[in-house]
């Protein structure tokens, strides 16, 4: 699905152990960089909020 809907970026999934978090790493060009910042900017401040408050 990531890839229909953001060819320009690439998904990398980090687990390291079961008692660290799994983290998904997105990389891409700097205007995929731009798009993430404009785009999800809210969607990560509310996660990291989330995260801060478990």
């Amino acid at each position: 699905m990531e890839r229909k809907c953001c060819p320009f970026l690439t998904f990398t999934v980090i687990a390291s152990n079961e008692e660290e978090p799994i983290l998904l790493e997105l990389t891409g060009t700097e205007e995929a960089k731009a798009f993430l910042r404009t785009e999800i900017q809210e969607k990560i401040e509310f996660i990291t909020k989330v995260d801060e408050e478990h």
